[in-house]
């Protein structure tokens, strides 16, 4: 009957709704994470010696130097 297709075409669009924002969640805190890294890498530049600092900022802009563990690990 229509109203059964309509109750069933409004649930698929809520499950869709939530897959969406379930999807976009998950995107948001992927850059929320990469954000987090960048600014953790940036505070330890602050406090590195200044040769240090210049040798990552040219790995961070080269793209070789990709997470804050990597600025410990030198």
């Amino acid at each position: 009957t229509k109203t059964d297709s309509r109750t069933t075409s409004a649930m698929d669009h809520q499950v869709l709704a939530r897959e969406l924002l379930r999807s976009r969640a998950n995107e948001l805190q992927v850059l929320q994470d990469k954000m987090d890294m960048m600014m953790e890498a940036i505070n330890n530049l602050q406090y590195a010696p200044r040769s240090w600092r210049q040798y990552a900022k040219l790995k961070l802009l080269t793209g070789s130097l990709q997470t804050s563990e990597r600025l410990q690990e030198a």
